[in-house]
C-alpha cells in the first residue's frame, strides 16, 4: 500500500529551519531594500513608476533568493524558467522531492492568479481523495509543488509570508498554507558591501526588464 502524508506532515519533514528562515529572511529583506531602492531613485517616486513596484519587489526577491541560496549553502538547487510567449522568467527552486516557486498574493489566504506554469505544475499533485480531513498526499505522486507567498500593505513590510500548496487545476489550497514570516530571528541583517552588491544586482536587472518592455506598461518607460 502507497503511504499517505498530510501537507502539514510533508512540510515539516522538508521544511527545516535553516531553510524556512532563510526563505523568510529573503522575503523580509527585499521588501526593506525595494523602499530604500524607491527612496534613492525620484523617477521610482512618481505616481505612475508605483504600477512597476510589483515587478521591481520580484526582482529582488528572485535577487536575495539566489544569494542565500549560495551563501548559506543551502540544500536548493534554483533555475530560471522562462515562458515561451512572453519571454518573462521565473525563479523554479528544488530540493528533495519538493519544487518551489515564489508569489506576490492579494491576501495571506489568495491563491496566485491562474497561469499556465502554475496550472501545469499544479496537477503534481494528486491526492488519492480530496474527500480526506485533512487532505492526504500519496508519496509515490512525488515531486510535490509547493508556493512561497508573500504580501502586505506597506512597501517596507510584508505581512506575512507563507508555503502552501495548491490542489490540481491551481485554483484552492490543499490545505491552509503555513506561516513563516517569523522564521528569521536567527539571521543577522545583511551588510551595507551586501545592499549595495544587490542594488547593482538590481539595476541591472531592471535595464534587462526595460530592454525587454516587461516595465512598459507598468509605469516606467
Amino acid at each position: 500500500m502507497s503511504e499517505l502524508i498530510t501537507f502539514q506532515e510533508l512540510y515539516q519533514t522538508r521544511f527545516n529551519d535553516r531553510v524556512t528562515s532563510s526563505l523568510a529572511f529573503s522575503i523580509n529583506e527585499s521588501y526593506r531594500l525595494l523602499e530604500e531602492f524607491v527612496e534613492k531613485n525620484p523617477i521610482l517616486q512618481i505616481k505612475t513608476a508605483r504600477k512597476a513596484h510589483g515587478h521591481l519587489r520580484n526582482s529582488i526577491v528572485e535577487i536575495i533568493l539566489k544569494r542565500e541560496i549560495i551563501n548559506r549553502k543551502l540544500p536548493i538547487h534554483y533555475k530560471e524558467e522562462v515562458i515561451s510567449n512572453n519571454g518573462y522568467s521565473y525563479l523554479l527552486m528544488e530540493f528533495q522531492d519538493i519544487v518551489m516557486t515564489v508569489h506576490k498574493t492579494r491576501t495571506g489566504v489568495s491563491v496566485p492568479r491562474p497561469a499556465k506554469n502554475r496550472i501545469s505544475r499544479s496537477y503534481q499533485n494528486r491526492q488519492l481523495s480530496l474527500f480526506e480531513e485533512p487532505p492526504v498526499i500519496e508519496l509515490k505522486t512525488l515531486p510535490y509543488y509547493v508556493m512561497l507567498t508573500h504580501g502586505g500593505k506597506e512597501l517596507s513590510k510584508p505581512d506575512y509570508i507563507k508555503i502552501g500548496a495548491v490542489n490540481p487545476g491551481a485554483k484552492s489550497w490543499v490545505d491552509d498554507p503555513i506561516d513563516i514570516t517569523n522564521k528569521m530571528a536567527s539571521i543577522s541583517p545583511l551588510s551595507k558591501e551586501e545592499d549595495d552588491e544587490i542594488e547593482l544586482d538590481f539595476n541591472s536587472a531592471v535595464k534587462q526588464m526595460l530592454n525587454k518592455g516587461v516595465l512598459s506598461n507598468g509605469g516606467i518607460k
